[in-house]
């Protein structure tokens, strides 16, 4: 069978995932480039939700589904956070500082890391963010503002490899 590559398009499932690029078929349908799947045979596998669109606003979709709110975290954490990598993008201006993870969780989303004077605040975003920026957004959060307390804080937890 032969296939015309529709160049940009993808199948996804908005915000969630993509599950394979779009070629057009020398029967004039369009199917998964890989599976040869139409795209009622992936909504019956994957769901619904599934649809077809333009490569660059699905993955911004799956970005901004990706994105959290700053948590604060205790002085355990910021620093596993900063010894298990080498950090990325680390600032450090006294009373403020920031750095990034360099492993991505989806795309161009890390974890970013900010201190704000002795408080300490996590949350994934775009790679982009800028020092000055990912201080701005700790500030307007609401963890920020909910102040230093200690149910608020998320505590250090390590990957175990279990399931539990």
């Amino acid at each position: 069978m032969a296939v015309v590559i529709c160049s940009g398009r993808v199948f996804h499932r908005p915000g969630r995932d993509t599950l394979d690029g779009v070629v057009l078929c020398d029967d004039g349908i369009k199917r998964s480039q890989y599976g040869r799947s139409t795209l009622e045979q992936l909504k019956e596998r994957y769901g619904p939700t599934v649809e077809e669109g333009d490569l660059y606003v699905a993955i911004a979709l799956i970005e901004d589904a990706h994105t959290t709110e700053p948590v604060e975290i205790d002085g355990d954490r910021w620093t596993y956070f900063l010894e298990v990598l080498p950090p990325n993008k680390w600032v450090n201006q006294g009373e403020t500082e920031s750095f990034q993870s360099v492993e991505y969780q989806t795309f161009t989303i890390t974890q970013i890391c900010v201190r704000v004077g002795d408080r300490r605040f996590a949350f994934d975003h775009r790679h982009g963010i800028t020092h000055t920026e990912a201080v701005e957004k700790v500030r307007n959060s609401t963890a920020y503002a909910a102040g230093l307390d200690s149910a608020n804080v998320e505590p250090l937890a390590l990957e175990t490899g279990t399931d539990d």
